[in-house]
């Protein structure tokens, strides 16, 4: 099992990352298959050797390969130990991992990341096939009509003459590359329909870890207690949970401050101990609890403290036990209580 496994972990550790390469995934993909289909053709002897040497190093009895295999119960069969262990195991095994290589990665699949792999920039657009471009748009019936698909043929060529030709199109180092220079260089704008198809191949989804991710947060997020939570929110929340890698370096002091500024605010949000109306913080840091609980503020990111209510009487946590405070809301005014100390202040917006 250790060498079928090795043959198949680079694959395996490619698919579950998020940042993908569909050309480097279908490079994989035909090589694990080729690997596995060697392995099974000329990797019993190899293996028997290794089991070999393996029983003689702990003093382990190994049976006569030669002699007619025995089952469990005792029952001598017509076919040899080697015959069993090569064709009933050793094949059995194999043929296994090839079919479900066959069924994940079918024809269609394959002929499919083949012609995207066309749009590949590496090695000054070496791979570059129109034919397969083309056959790329006839598979996406939806995305290309007729007539879309005779312009394309004329806009293939001249995009190949016009990026080969230019310095900022030499040394791309993938789709991704290719699509953020097309964006910056304009010509997005003058090859659309090659442009589509970049995108088209940016969005193929060569595995499901990303999306498995996703539907594991969403049950982290929206528990029984958040049920009535809106689509809009709970998008916000998971994009923080699924990219919290992106958002190690958000600082919370920046986020208030762009809050802040979105509009004009008759409240400004301070901290708690100040005598400002706090009736924004109290709102803004149960968002920041949220996120929080969501995975969005991680890393090194600070988080001063968070809210949740319970009837007219708000309750406040901070990652340090001597900064925890409760607040009171009672006829218009914030009683503010920390580390023993309580501070009052009246609030201008009495609306709740």
């Amino acid at each position: 099992m250790l060498d079928v496994l090795g043959r198949t972990n680079t694959l395996s550790k490619h698919l579950q990352r998020k940042d993908q390469d569909i050309l480097e995934a279908a490079s994989l993909v035909r090589g694990t298959k080729l690997a596995l289909q060697k392995f099974r053709d000329d990797g019993f002897g190899s293996t028997l050797k290794d089991v070999t040497l393996f029983c003689q190093k702990y003093d382990i009895q190994m049976v006569d390969m030669t002699d007619y295999y025995v089952t469990s119960k005792n029952r001598k069969t017509k076919t040899t130990n080697q015959f069993h262990f090569e064709v009933d195991i050793f094949n059995t095994v194999l043929d296994m991992q090839i079919v479900e290589f066959g069924e994940r990665f079918s024809e269609v699949t394959t002929n499919l990341i083949e012609c995207m792999a066309a749009l590949s920039p590496c090695n000054s657009f070496s791979k570059f096939d129109e034919a397969k471009l083309l056959n790329l748009s006839e598979i996406y019936k939806n995305d290309f009509t007729d007539s879309e698909r005779k312009l394309l043929l004329g806009q293939l060529n001249v995009y190949y003459h016009s990026v080969t030709n230019e310095p900022e199109f030499a040394n791309l180092k993938g789709i991704s590359d290719l699509a953020r220079v097309m964006v910056e260089t304009g010509k997005y704008r003058s090859y659309y329909l090659v442009y589509k198809l970049v995108k088209l191949a940016l969005v193929l989804p060569v595995a499901t870890a990303t999306v498995e991710r996703c539907f594991s947060s969403m049950k982290l997020l929206k528990t029984d207690l958040r049920n009535k939570m809106s689509d809009e929110f709970l998008n916000d929340a998971l994009i923080c949970s699924v990219e919290h890698e992106l958002l190690r370096d958000v600082k919370t002091e920046n986020v208030i401050s762009r809050f802040q500024k979105m509009k004009d605010r008759r409240d400004s949000i301070c901290d708690f101990g100040k005598k400002q109306t706090p009736n924004l913080a109290i709102l803004f840091i149960s968002l920041i609890d949220t996120l929080v609980e969501a995975g969005g503020f991680a890393g090194e990111t600070t988080v001063v403290a968070g809210a949740f209510t319970v009837g007219r009487r708000r309750q406040s946590w901070s990652p340090e036990p001597s900064k925890s405070a409760v607040i009171v809301e009672q006829k218009g005014e914030v009683a503010v209580g920390r580390g023993g100390r309580t501070e009052k202040s009246v609030c201008s917006d009495r609306r709740k």
